[in-house]
């Protein structure tokens, strides 16, 4: 009896390991997002649901306007165009032969009109109302690496490259600036290497570029001689401006991040992060500085007034690509993964998770900081702020009820064993 007492408990405790085992396993499921999948397909703008978008190829690219109301995307050698009414395109573009890819897309603020660099040695201007482009430049020289427009679309910058990446070539760079109405440059400003990056103020006063050369670039649009440069350690990757133009933010390959005044070349401050930078954004007024790393995925949230961060999100993955709402407030963190996030900028934790099941490539937020587009293999993502991941309350369920179902088996089966075996004997 005593026997039969002792292999009693030793069923019932492993039937309790069992079902701690199914209610873990249950929690562990839900906290890393397996087996939950967004809601999507539905043109619902005014709830909470996600839409998605097809195109034909791979999306490379994605910029929003500034109410999420259009976005333009880039993939392999064209120009997307959408409403988010619509789950098709409202027109698309190609840019060249098969092998030619769009470098870069920027939109104004209303959506109005939409700016293309692409291999085909072009900068393309687009109205909204159809795919025949306003106007294109031919740039003899090399492809824009990238373009960026000023928020009522009436000025374009972008930045080109010269010569291969072979050892020992003759390389260059510029910086080109043009008005809306005319594809005839306002002016040009030759560099010692490639413009990886250029970036706008709202009303196109200010221009800054960053290059190859290890230069960050500060222009007035009056004029094609920079009203200061500064040298970083390594090639400069990434600017961002403020709208007014007063603050411009730069990533470097030497792994800092500099903040400058419009009205000197001595950075305010340098943060050093340890590994390459992605990516980079500014909010409206300059204060929010969002920062994301290549390698060692982390992402850094700055204000203007000292290097160090607010908070730091190091979670999984790298290549972190950033946006920023206007006012500062939302945070939007996309992972090469497919993963995309949004904090508020009083917190590093998410408000949200969505996987867009596939590798990230391009993401933006509205300056409205009411939308995140984001894209991927042949899909794009319009995913609002109040977005409300699923209930996982059914999941929890089921696996508490399978772990109970699992344990009660286990009992009737060792009993049945036990009472056998003691018969028998």
């Amino acid at each position: 009896m005593r026997r039969k007492v002792k292999l009693l408990k030793y069923i019932l405790i492993g039937a309790f390991i069992c079902e701690l085992l199914f209610i873990n396993g249950a929690e562990i499921f839900i906290l890393n997002g397996w087996g939950v999948s967004g809601e999507e397909n539905e043109i619902n703008v005014s709830n909470d649901k996600v839409c998605s978008y097809a195109i034909g190829s791979y999306v490379s690219g994605v910029m929003i306007s500034s109410n999420g109301q259009y976005f333009v995307a880039r993939s392999g050698g064209a120009v997307y165009f959408f409403n988010k009414t619509n789950h098709t395109p409202l027109w698309n573009y190609t840019t060249g032969s098969t092998g030619n890819r769009v470098r870069s897309v920027s939109i104004s603020s209303d959506g109005q009109y939409i700016a293309a660099g692409s291999d085909t040695r072009r900068i393309y201007l687009f109205n909204k109302a159809n795919s025949t482009p306003l106007w294109y430049y031919i740039e003899t020289s090399y492809e824009p690496f990238s373009v960026a427009i000023s928020s009522d679309g009436q000025y374009i910058a972008a930045g080109i490259g010269n010569g291969s990446g072979a050892e020992g070539s003759v390389r260059y760079g510029k910086v080109w600036i043009f008005n809306k109405t005319s594809p005839a440059p306002l002016w040009n400003y030759t560099t010692g290497d490639w413009i990886l990056s250029v970036a706008i103020s709202s009303n196109g006063q200010y221009i800054a570029a960053g290059g190859a050369d290890k230069k960050v670039y500060l222009f007035n649009k009056a004029s094609s001689t920079p009203l200061w440069s500064y040298e970083a350690g390594e090639s400069v990757y990434s600017v961002a401006i403020s709208s007014d133009g007063q603050y411009i933010v730069a990533g470097s390959k030497d792994n800092n991040i500099y903040l400058f005044n419009n009205t000197s070349s001595t950075p305010l401050w340098n943060y050093t992060t340890g590994n390459s930078l992605y990516s980079m954004a500014i909010s409206s007024n300059g204060q929010y500085i969002i920062v994301g790393g290549m390698w060692d995925g982390k992402v850094h949230l700055f204000n203007n007034t000292s290097s160090t961060p607010l908070w730091t999100y190091s979670k999984g993955g790298d290549r972190k690509v950033v946006a920023i709402s206007s006012d500062g407030q939302y945070i939007a963190v996309g992972r090469g993964d497919g993963k995309v996030y949004l904090f508020k900028n009083t917190s590093s934790i998410p408000l949200w998770k969505y996987s867009i099941g596939e590798v990230l490539g391009g993401m933006a937020i509205s300056s409205n900081g009411q939308y995140v587009v984001a894209g991927g293999d042949k899909i794009i993502y319009l995913i609002p702020s109040t977005y409300k991941p699923p209930s996982n309350d059914y999941l929890i369920m089921i696996m508490i009820i399978g772990g109970l179902v699992f344990a009660v088996l286990a009992v009737f089966v060792f009993l049945y064993l036990f009472n056998k075996r003691v018969l028998s004997t």
